[in-house]
């Protein structure tokens, strides 16, 4: 189980370096996370149940058809959204990330875990911190900026990204967010560890600027206030009543202390005022939908498309039409009913199951590309494949449903 833990965490410090490729192979983008997920493939299949199931037959066999629908385009038409290569590596990286998360699943119950734990997030947040200084080239906001165009383009590209490569500043700020749900279902990390790694997470999620990262954090902390208020734990009520403590005080000395922060909260409100991402979606609205013929409705926008509509349903609509629109809208429905199970229902399981499936849910509505990336899948196939708080015990199941050897 020790060497399960270790081939874990150097999977999840590696999901932060999307910007660091394997030069010479185009069928998919190759991460350091994809090279990392493959032996800890190996070693679930060593260890855990990989028996099939009817329900997971079921899945494998929406997957391929999925796979063909979005995929058909690209023989009938001669303008395509995504590219098969494109669609190929969303599930690949979906097919390392369920493995990735079934084996964390695997190793969150035993005591090896709980003992490597506190050690592991402290290697995620330095891998994570040092990921973002490589790519962002400082970790230090620049004062004399003002509007959030100006700092996207001076301060976030200075390190190795290039204008082409901004959307990977959404996929790393996700990684940020999946360690503090790795904190928060981990309730029993020493508040010395959880505290300061929660609070780098909050810096590293604002210095990101993505839009999308802010409202999955604050939607995750709701999440953790109500897992506190309706199944109180010690150790998550501490960390809870200290960062808001820490907030408090926070917002009470920039108040105080005004002119300090003038060009911070200039910043954020310039940010969050900013309409510019909105315009694919209301090219979509405004001139596709009006603008396209029947077979177009059926079998995607075969046309050029100078506007990605940041959002998976549209995006898919785009690549295969109505057919695409239905594939990716039974996936939402999945993916929501998880997230409000907890929010409304509550149950300590289900709550926890929200958290780690917010990022993936949000990022389906904002994400540039339309797809999903290792980090997001990750939480998500975690979330998925957790026991349902209102799910009856049964005899032969462990925690997390029937899904590991005894």
């Amino acid at each position: 189980m020790f060497i399960g833990a270790v081939l874990l965490l150097a999977f999840l410090s590696s999901l932060s370096w999307v910007w660091q490729g394997v030069p010479g192979i185009n069928l998919f983008a190759v991460r350091p996370a994809t090279v990392a997920a493959f032996p800890l493939i190996i070693f679930y299949l060593w260890k855990g149940n990989s028996s099939i199931g009817p329900v997971k037959i079921k899945v494998l066999i929406f997957l391929f058809f999925s796979f063909l629908v979005l995929c058909l385009p690209s023989y009938l038409n001669n303008y395509h959204h995504w590219s098969i290569q494109k669609v190929f590596s969303l599930y690949i990286y979906g097919f390392l990330s369920y493995y990735a998360a079934r084996t964390y699943l695997l190793l969150y119950p035993t005591r090896i875990w709980k003992n490597f734990w506190p050690f592991a997030c402290l290697v995620l947040v330095f891998s994570t911190v040092v990921s973002f200084y490589l790519a962002f080239g400082t970790l230090i906001p620049n004062t004399k900026i003002s509007s959030s165009e100006g700092f996207i383009h001076n301060s976030l590209y200075s390190g190795v990204f290039e204008e082409g490569g901004k959307g990977l500043r959404h996929t790393m700020a996700i990684v940020p967010l999946i360690i503090v749900a790795m904190i928060f279902h981990n309730k029993s990390t020493p508040i010395y560890i959880s505290m300061p790694a929660a609070l780098i997470c909050l810096y590293l999620v604002l210095y990101s600027f993505s839009r999308s990262a802010w409202l999955i954090f604050m939607i995750i902390i709701i999440l953790a206030f109500k897992d506190v208020f309706k199944n109180f734990h010690k150790n998550l009520f501490k960390i809870m009543f200290v960062g808001f403590v820490c907030f408090i005080g926070f917002a009470v000395f920039v108040f105080l202390n005004p002119k300090l922060f003038d060009w911070a909260l200039n910043l954020l409100s310039d940010r969050v005022s900013d309409d510019r991402s909105t315009s694919g979606r209301l090219w979509i609205i405004g001139h596709v939908f009006s603008d396209m013929s029947i077979g177009e409705y059926i079998f995607g926008y075969n046309r050029p498309q100078y506007y990605s509509p940041h959002n998976m349903m549209l995006d898919a609509f785009l690549q295969s039409g109505v057919f695409g629109l239905v594939v990716t809208f039974i996936f939402l429905v999945y993916v929501f009913k998880i997230f409000i199970r907890g929010f409304i229902k509550g149950g300590v399981e289900n709550i926890q199951a929200a958290i780690f499936i917010t990022p993936a849910l949000i990022r389906m509505f904002t994400a540039g590309s339309g797809m999903l990336h290792l980090a997001e899948l990750f939480g998500l196939f975690v979330a998925a494949n957790m026991k349902s708080s209102d799910e009856p015990t049964r005899k032969e199941n462990t925690y997390y449903g029937n899904v590991f050897k005894s």
